[in-house]
């Protein structure tokens, strides 16, 4: 069914919106093997001020390995404990960002009440 030019309702904007804003737990799952030192599945569901304490630890690290090499270790299990926390609670992590952004969208973009509320 074809719905251009046409309005949506208010629940099916909401529903749109939402399937497309919504974070999917494999994507953050590829995102910390692949990325996870630097933060990156932290940032995809929007924790960003943990993923840039990530990056700068993994960073960190990285340069202080040669000068100060058992420095850089602990800040390496720093941010490997970090990333088996979120192994282990990626998928709630996932849960909450989805609930928050529903909240947030209904909020936004739901029908108004009679007496002026959401």
């Amino acid at each position: 069914m074809d719905k251009k030019g046409r309005d949506y309702t208010p629940e099916e904007l909401i529903e749109l919106l939402y399937e497309d804003r919504k974070k999917n737990v494999w994507v953050a799952y590829i995102l910390l093997v692949a990325l996870g030192g630097l933060g990156a599945h932290r940032s995809y569901l929007q924790f960003i001020p943990v993923a840039a304490m990530m990056c700068i630890f993994t960073l960190a690290a990285a340069f202080l390995s040669m000068l100060f090499p058992r420095v850089a270790e602990i800040i390496l299990c720093i941010v490997a404990a970090i990333m088996l926390f979120d192994l282990i609670f990626i998928p709630s992590m996932v849960r909450r960002h989805n609930q928050i952004l529903r909240t947030q969208l209904v909020q936004k973009h739901g029908p108004s009440l009679p007496d002026g509320r959401n």
